[in-house]
């Protein structure tokens, strides 16, 4: 028999006792929960369940022991704190119930009340309205500003078109391209999410310098897969050919950070060079979902860059995965550009947005959706922009081009070499063997126009 603390609730896990039931249900707040089979009872009941456990020697974890028992709220009602909104109320089955389904909601245990991020705040006073809770002035105010900061990046973040303009990009953007880079530089710390094909690469590089006009954005470290570090370089120098671009290839050798206006590192160096990474004005991640999983190691260094980066900066994330059925995968990419706290925190977006539940053996479950439609919309709002190709169809030249430029291994180049002076050889021979055939000159325009027509 044990009693200890479920994230904001105390769990009882004993056997079944007619007599141990109904002192159970005596207790304020007490219910059974059918997913983990267990009773549960608020922490403002802490003084009763303790007393139960201590009378039918239950195993009480330390954590409970020490729990102190909440005193009478010096703030009732809802109010903000930091960078939080704050609910606090006396406890009611129903009245709890509703307030968990405000965005992004955790119970916080030092402030012993319920926590929401700020872009929660319309949804708090819309609550607080139906059950008659106090809302204090300020929460009008910030839920004021808020909405109109939501509203206008909700729309922009659709925007086909802007009018701005690049000082010194070698190259014409496209209207919604322009739409992107003023989103971009607007949010400071966003997704650049279009469609793949749309111009990722070549918005985030006029983000950056469209940003600094006003703000020191530079040096920077883009960071993408291995295979397009170079790639990355040659998009750099060919748009902005006045900025210093520098990589890394290995884990040997970095560049200086006084020699480069650009720094480009694939994703399995930054862990080995995370000390030489930190302390940069903007980061760029390219395929940001390389950084989906919160445990790996180059998404923990990743996080530790960007929010080494500072405020006046910019930091984005690109990736063409849209809002999927696993939202989960978000999670840690949102850590990245700072803007977690305003979805609840990990907690709070994971159980809003990801289903989150705990199985019976204590394992949580993080791969379900919820509320796709609504995190949409608070995506747009505070960090993402994304267009598809079909709502810009009208925009795009018939055929786009792109260079893919690779760095190949020593051992790979010399049979590229062998390869190349094996079809030179066998070009030179066959035409040796058109010419005697029609009796003429290697050189002619007839053996020549042959050649031709064999190489396609």
């Amino acid at each position: 028999m044990r009693l200890y603390l479920d994230h904001d609730l105390l769990a009882l896990d004993f056997p079944y006792d007619p007599a141990q039931v109904a002192e159970v249900k005596a207790i304020a707040g007490a219910a059974w929960d059918k997913v983990d089979k267990l009773w549960k009872a608020p922490v403002a009941s802490i003084n009763e369940v303790r007393a139960f456990a201590m009378k039918h020697e239950f195993q009480i974890t330390d954590e409970v022991l020490r729990f102190t028992a909440p005193k009478r709220a010096s703030r009732k009602g809802v109010y903000v704190k930091g960078d939080w909104t704050y609910i606090q109320f006396p406890y009611d089955k129903v009245v709890l119930k509703a307030v968990k389904q405000i965005p992004g909601i955790t119970w916080d245990n030092k402030e012993m009340a319920w926590r929401a991020p700020l872009t929660s705040s319309s949804e708090a006073i819309a609550w607080a309205n139906s059950f008659d809770v106090l809302v204090s002035p300020e929460v009008h105010g910030v839920s004021a500003s808020i909405g109109k900061k939501l509203d206008e990046l909700k729309e922009a973040s659709r925007s086909t078109d802007a009018d701005i303009e690049v000082p010194l990009l070698q190259g014409t953007l496209l209207p919604y391209q322009r739409a992107g880079v003023e989103y971009a530089s607007k949010a400071r710390r966003s997704f650049i999410a279009d469609e793949m094909g749309l111009g990722k690469t070549i918005q985030a590089i006029a983000t950056l310098e469209y940003s600094s006009k006003d703000s020191e954005v530079y040096p920077a470290v883009v960071v993408c897969p291995p295979s397009l570090v170079l790639n990355w370089k040659s998009e750099w120098n060919r748009w902005l050919p006045h900025r210093r671009v520098a990589v890394v290839t290995n884990r040997r050798e970095i560049p200086e950070p006084r020699t480069y206006d650009v720094l480009v590192v694939g994703y399995s160096n930054i862990s080995h060079w995370e000390k030489q990474l930190l302390a940069h004005n903007s980061y760029i991640f390219d395929e940001s979902h390389y950084a989906k999983s919160p445990t790996a190691q180059r998404t923990k260094s990743a996080i530790k860059m960007a929010k080494s980066a500072p405020k006046h900066g910019i930091v984005l994330c690109l990736t063409g995965t849209p809002v999927t059925n696993r939202p989960a995968e978000y999670a840690s990419q949102l850590d990245i550009i700072g803007k977690l706290k305003e979805f609840g925190g990990l907690w709070g977006f994971y159980r809003r947005y990801c289903s989150a539940f705990q199985d019976r053996f204590g394992q949580w479950n993080i791969n379900g959706h919820s509320h796709l439609d609504e995190l949409n919309d608070r995506l747009r709002g505070t960090c993402y922009i994304r267009r598809t190709k079909s709502q810009v169809l009208s925009e795009l030249p018939p055929v786009i081009h792109s260079q893919l430029v690779v760095e190949g291994t020593e051992a790979g180049l010399k049979e590229y070499r062998k390869a190349e002076q094996d079809i030179i050889k066998y070009i030179t021979d066959r035409a040796k063997e058109i010419a005697i055939e029609r009796g003429e000159s290697p050189y002619s325009a007839a053996v020549v126009a042959r050649i031709k027509a064999e190489s396609n």
